[in-house]
């Protein structure tokens, strides 16, 4: 767990050293205009308020919105998330989600690969959980956006 933080830590600080916010160096803030800066956030699973979806949340409603402005997309969200994560759903409510299961991923691997076309690489960070389909990763690597990909471990005893 302290590692994840570590990690996370790393990511803001060479994040604001991109954007002018902050020396790569250390040293003291420098005073500068930030344009909007976003973060895109994949998860293939619904959010049902517990598990790892949750931590996702979690971590996008704790971003520092100078920083950047968080987006989630995801097939379904069933509980409410914060205002200050923008949310996507690929499946509209009106169809019940166990009629829309077997076409979820390819929807939401469509929408989200849409979404990455229209966004600027220079100001934009893509956020992959659990195993994100290698196509779409690619593809936001060819495009030039900064991916980071979270990893979920499984213990087996």
């Amino acid at each position: 767990m302290r590692f994840r933080f570590i990690a996370r830590r790393a990511i803001f600080k060479y994040w604001r050293a991109r954007i002018g916010g902050l020396p790569m160096t250390g040293g003291s803030r420098m005073r500068t205009e930030v344009t909007s800066n976003r973060c895109l956030t994949y998860i293939s699973v619904p959010h049902l308020g517990f598990g790892f979806v949750q931590t996702c949340v979690s971590i996008l409603e704790n971003f520092p919105s100078d920083v950047l402005n968080a987006t989630i997309v995801l097939p379904r969200a069933f509980r409410t998330i914060s205002p200050s994560v923008e949310v996507k759903q690929a499946i509209p409510y009106p169809i019940p989600f166990r009629y829309a299961s077997p076409i979820v991923a390819p929807v939401l691997n469509c929408y989200f690969k849409r979404m990455l076309a229209v966004a600027d690489p220079h100001n934009t960070l893509v956020y992959f959980w659990p195993n994100p389909p290698l196509s779409l990763v690619r593809y936001a690597r060819q495009r030039g956006f900064l991916t980071v990909r979270e990893m979920k471990i499984i213990e087996t005893s």
